[in-house]
C-alpha cells in the first residue's frame, strides 16, 4: 500500500493530475478547475455539445483534453462573438502544454473570437492536435509560442492561425540566429482546411498569417477551397514584414517581419487562388507544395513593405530595407492552372524591384555550394540606407551581398518530421491499478490516470 502510494504521488507530482468535468461543463465550472489546478494538471472536459457565452482564463501550463479527438464528442459552440474560448496568458512554460480533442464551433467571424489565444507568455512546446474548428476571425491567435499544431481540421475561417513571436523584445530575439531547419519555431503540419458553401463573408485573409517576428514552419498541410462560394481569391499563406515605421528608429508601433519561414510539401486546391504564398520580408525556404485552380496563373508573390512609404517616414529609396525578403530559395514547385504548371511562379510585386531582385535577394534553386549570400553586420535585419543611416534615425545594422562563396542555409536539411513532440501529445496510462498493486502495467509514461477499484 505505501509503495503503490508512494508511486502515484510521484507519477502525479512529475506528469500533474487530471481533473474531470461534470456531465455539462459551464465556463464556471471550467475556470474554477483551473483555479485549483497546478502546472501540469490536465483539465478533462466531458463529452457532449456544450454552449459558452464566455470563456476561461488559464494563467499556468495547465492542459485541456476533450474526448475522442477532432471528430470526436466534445464539442464547444460559443453563443456570442468577442472572446477566446481558452485564453492562455501571463506565464513562461518550457515544458509541454497540450490543447486536444474538441470540436470549437465559433458560430460567426466577429472580431477577437478565437478557439485558442496565447499572449504575454514564453511556451517552448505548445502542442495543439486533433481538434476541429469552424468559423472565426482567428481560430488559433498563438503569442510567444514554439512547438507543433498537427492534425486539426479549420473549416471556413477568416484565419485559422494567426502567429506573432509576441513581445518586441520577443520578436527581436527571433532576429537573433537565422538558421533554418531547427526546432526553434512554430510548426504547423499535417492539418486540412476547407472552405464550403457555409463560409459566411464576401472575402477571405490569410489562412495562416503572420506579424512581429517569430521563425515558422509550414508543412504538409492540405487546402481544399473547392466549395468557397466567392469569386475572389483564397489565401493560403501571408507572413508580413516589418509594420508600422523604421524599428531601428523605435518608431511606435513598428513591428518586425518574420525572420525565418520555412514552406514545404503542402498542397493547394482550389477554383480561384491567386498566390500560393504572399512573402513579405524574412528569409525564407519553399519548396516541393502542389497548388491546383482554374481562374488565373498562380504564383508566389514578394513583396517589400517600404515599397510605398505611408508609416515609414521619410520613405526609404534603396536597397536595402529593414527585414525585408533576402536569402530566399524557391524549388520544386508545382503551381498549375487548369493543369498547366507556371513555368515563372514567383513575382515580384510592382514597386517593390529595387529591394527584391533573383540572385541577390532570392533563389530559384535550392541552397547551392555557389551563388553567394547576403550577410548583416550588427543587428539582422537592420539597414544603414537612408533615412536609417546614423544621421536621419539610427542604424542599428546593415545587410550586404556578396556573390562569391555558398548560398545561405548551404547544406540545408528539414528538421524532423513527424515533429518529435507529436509522441507526447495524447497519452495516457491504460490498464487499471489497484490498491493492492495488481492490474495491467502502465503502457507509457506520459500522462497519469488511475482507477483505484
Amino acid at each position: 500500500m505505501k509503495t503503490l502510494l508512494s508511486i502515484i504521488m510521484l507519477t502525479t507530482s512529475i506528469l500533474g493530475a487530471t481533473w474531470n468535468t461534470d456531465s455539462d461543463p459551464t465556463p464556471a465550472e471550467v475556470q474554477a478547475l483551473v483555479n485549483g489546478a497546478s502546472a501540469g494538471d490536465t483539465i478533462s472536459i466531458a463529452a457532449g455539445a456544450f454552449s459558452w457565452g464566455s470563456g476561461v482564463t488559464i494563467g499556468d501550463r495547465i492542459n485541456i483534453k476533450g474526448q475522442g479527438g477532432r471528430n470526436g464528442t466534445t464539442k464547444i459552440t460559443v453563443t456570442v462573438g468577442g472572446f477566446d474560448v481558452f485564453h492562455f496568458t501571463g506565464f513562461t512554460a518550457t515544458e509541454t502544454l497540450t490543447i486536444s480533442g474538441i470540436e470549437f464551433n465559433l458560430l460567426d467571424d466577429t472580431s477577437n473570437t478565437s478557439a485558442v489565444e496565447t499572449s504575454s507568455c514564453t511556451l517552448d512546446q505548445l502542442i495543439i492536435t486533433d481538434c476541429e474548428f469552424h468559423y472565426g476571425s482567428s481560430q488559433l491567435l498563438l503569442a510567444g509560442a514554439k512547438g507543433v499544431v498537427y492534425e486539426c481540421n479549420s473549416y471556413n475561417p477568416i484565419k485559422f492561425i494567426s502567429y506573432t513571436a509576441g513581445t518586441t523584445a520577443q520578436a527581436n530575439e527571433s532576429w537573433d540566429d537565422l538558421t533554418a531547419g531547427t526546432n526553434d519555431a512554430l510548426f504547423i503540419e499535417d492539418n486540412n482546411i476547407y472552405w464550403n458553401s457555409d463560409y459566411n463573408e464576401s472575402y477571405s485573409q490569410e489562412t495562416i498569417g503572420t506579424f512581429n517576428g517569430g521563425k515558422l514552419v509550414i508543412r504538409y498541410n492540405a487546402w481544399d477551397g473547392t466549395g468557397y462560394p466567392n469569386s475572389t481569391t483564397v489565401d493560403p499563406i501571408m507572413t508580413h514584414g516589418s509594420a508600422g515605421g523604421y524599428w531601428q528608429a523605435e518608431t511606435y508601433g513598428a513591428r518586425r517581419g518574420q525572420s525565418v519561414v520555412e514552406i514545404y510539401n503542402n498542397t493547394v486546391t482550389a477554383t480561384r487562388v491567386d498566390a500560393l504564398c504572399t512573402i513579405r520580408g524574412s528569409t525564407n525556404l519553399v519548396y516541393n507544395n502542389t497548388l491546383d485552380t482554374a481562374t488565373y496563373n498562380p504564383v508566389i508573390l514578394l513583396r517589400e513593405e517600404e515599397q510605398n512609404g505611408g508609416q515609414w517616414n521619410p520613405a526609404r529609396t534603396a536597397w536595402p530595407a529593414e527585414d525585408q525578403v533576402h536569402n530566399s530559395f524557391f524549388w520544386n514547385n508545382v503551381l498549375r492552372l487548369n493543369g498547366t504548371p507556371n513555368s515563372n511562379y514567383v513575382s515580384v510585386q510592382s514597386g517593390s524591384e529595387t529591394y527584391i531582385q533573383e540572385d541577390r535577394d532570392y533563389w530559384m534553386n535550392e541552397p547551392a555550394s555557389s551563388g553567394g549570400s547576403e550577410s548583416f553586420t550588427g543587428k539582422n535585419g537592420g539597414s544603414s540606407a537612408y533615412p536609417t543611416d546614423g544621421v536621419r534615425h539610427p542604424t542599428l545594422g546593415n545587410m550586404t551581398f556578396s556573390s562569391s562563396g555558398a548560398n545561405a542555409h548551404y547544406p540545408y536539411t528539414p528538421y524532423n518530421y513527424p515533429h518529435p513532440l507529436r509522441t507526447q501529445a495524447g497519452s495516457t496510462y491504460t490498464g487499471q491499478v489497484k490498491l493492492d498493486g495488481s492490474g495491467a502495467k502502465p503502457s507509457t509514461s506520459n500522462g497519469a490516470k488511475f482507477d483505484l477499484n
